[in-house]
């Protein structure tokens, strides 16, 4: 995808994320979570990593006729909550938000050279 190196942390937790979700073969095409909670992860929330993003954003954040949500890329899952972890290279600024719309066949990075 592209990302930058200053974002390859957010990839392995990234990773972690999904390898603790994803079943595997060595445990009987179970996953860790589903041994733990002895319930079927739910894996529709699944999204690409690196993928561009529009997270909406909150009227109290926005004037009347500012933009109503602000490109961002897609870096993680939250650990804390449930939502997605976006950033804006912009702004400079991380969202969390479960309110993003995800545009996953397109690059927010483009390849140089």
């Amino acid at each position: 995808m592209n990302v930058p190196k200053r974002f390859w942390s957010y990839g392995v937790l990234t990773a972690t994320y999904l390898i603790n979700h994803l079943p595997s073969h060595v445990l009987d095409f179970k996953s860790p979570l589903e041994l733990l909670q002895v319930t079927c992860p739910d894996l529709a929330h699944l999204k690409v990593f690196g993928c561009s993003c529009f997270v909406h954003l909150p009227s109290s954040q926005c004037d009347k006729l500012d933009s109503r949500a602000t490109k961002c890329i897609f870096i993680r899952y939250s650990q804390i909550q449930k939502g997605y972890k976006c950033y804006d290279p912009l702004l400079k600024k991380m969202y969390v938000s479960r309110d993003v719309r995800f545009i996953e066949d397109v690059l927010y990075f483009y390849a140089t050279g």
